[in-house]
């Protein structure tokens, strides 16, 4: 063999060497390549697993909270909306997406918040807004709160906010204003009651002196007798007032409110030709109350329903029961609370006539309000007045053109007492 032959075979054994270490570097270079690859794919699915597995946990939260959780793009457009904000707004997840969910808003209320929820994705502001939804024939009282997050340069990245159902909230404002308004107007009637009072008395005694000075003959003392009855009616409209105002003076006695019923139909069937009485149980306890009084609530209670027909005659029923406060109140509209929770023996009033506005119930109690041409306006004051007097409570169920149900709750007398 020579030289060249040699050197030949000595480039091929080194060519080949190069050629088998570059295979075993790609083959190496793939396997590192599988390596990193499954790796990617393991860290993945375990970044998919977490987001997840968060997610779970974020919906298993939101179901749990007490207020819903809503997310709006930059435009304000809702991309998110919990189960819980889903049932508070009354519309499902996917309609309520994007500017659906303004369709559940009361419409009295939809524009102010719609202007608000405009001002808090353009402007940044905070979203705190109360509005009304409608729950099948009750309305709902919902408390929106957001806040917009930003970029570092200012703009509106997202927003994010709760719903809370701020009903049951809303009544108790409403009550508590209820309270306030008809105790001012209780001071003011009981303030101008006893100084009407005095002056009548005046009147009266001069008057009296002046009668007694003239001769039986004279023509003058029949109009001295005039300025007494005034004198007297005036005083009776004092009483009226002081009584609405919880100040009457009150001869308590123990009295079945049964038998005052019954009593009360047989004095006013000539007033009230459709009246009849009802009794919800045979074992009715006695109250303590000032028997009077309780002739009073039942009086204009009856006159009132009776006057709800426009002939005057249709059937109005005085019932008696017992019932547990604060018992079922859906449609009830409460104008006085009893002073306490439990058993009451209860005077209702009931008729099928004009009915009432619901929302003019409460102002058909204040003192001088009437809707008839010859009217006063002082029965249900009275009424109002007495129960109050008594600690019992008063609600009224009423609807245009379905009657009005009125429901007096009297304490019962417990044994021993």
């Amino acid at each position: 063999m020579n030289m060249l032959e040699v050197g030949l075979g000595a480039v091929a054994a080194a060519a080949a060497l190069v050629a088998y270490r570059a295979r075993r570097s790609r083959s190496a270079e793939r396997a590192r390549g599988d390596r990193l690859a499954a790796e990617l794919r393991r860290v993945s699915a375990e970044a998919d697993s977490a987001v997840e597995a968060s997610r779970d946990r974020f919906e298993d939260l939101a179901r749990a909270a007490p207020v819903g959780f809503v997310e709006a793009d930059a435009d304000g457009n809702v991309v998110y909306l919990s189960e819980r904000a889903s049932a508070l707004l009354g519309v499902d997840r996917a309609s309520a997406r994007g500017v659906g969910w303004i369709e559940a808003v009361h419409p009295d209320d939809r524009e102010h918040v719609r202007a608000a929820w405009r001002r808090t994705a353009t402007e940044g502001r905070d979203f705190a807004e109360p509005f009304r939804c409608r729950d099948g024939e009750a309305t709902r009282w919902i408390l929106a709160q957001a806040v917009a997050l930003t970029e570092p340069t200012g703009a509106v990245a997202r927003i994010v906010g709760t719903l809370s159902d701020v009903s049951e909230q809303r009544r108790l404002e409403d009550r508590v204003r209820e309270t306030q308004r008809i105790e001012s107007l209780a001071l003011l009637a009981g303030g101008v009651a006893h100084d009407f009072n005095n002056l009548l008395h005046g009147i009266s005694g001069q008057a009296d002196v002046v009668r007694a000075r003239l001769p039986e003959d004279s023509p003058l003392r029949e109009l001295v007798e005039q300025i007494e009855v005034a004198a007297l009616r005036g005083s009776d409209l004092a009483k009226k007032m002081l009584s609405y105002a919880g100040k009457g003076v009150v001869s308590v006695e123990e009295v079945d409110v049964r038998e005052l019923a019954d009593e009360m139909v047989r004095l006013l069937r000539v007033r009230a030709p459709g009246l009849r009485a009802e009794h919800g149980t045979d074992r009715l306890p006695p109250v303590e109350a000032d028997p009077v009084q309780l002739r009073q609530i039942a009086l204009n209670l009856v006159v009132n329903a009776s006057e709800s027909y426009a002939n005057g005659a249709g059937e109005v029923i005085l019932r008696t029961d017992v019932r547990t406060w604060p018992g079922e109140a859906a449609g009830r509209i409460d104008v006085v609370a009893p002073s306490h929770e439990g058993e009451f023996v209860v005077i209702e009033v009931e008729d099928r006539g004009a009915g009432m506005d619901p929302g003019s119930v409460t102002a058909a109690f204040d003192p001088f309000f009437t809707t008839k041409a010859n009217g006063r306006g002082l029965g249900l004051a009275v009424v109002l007045g007495v129960v109050r007097r008594h600690g019992g409570g008063l609600t009224v169920r009423t609807a245009i053109g379905e009657g009005t149900t009125t429901t007096v709750f009297l304490p019962p007398l417990r044994a021993g007492e």
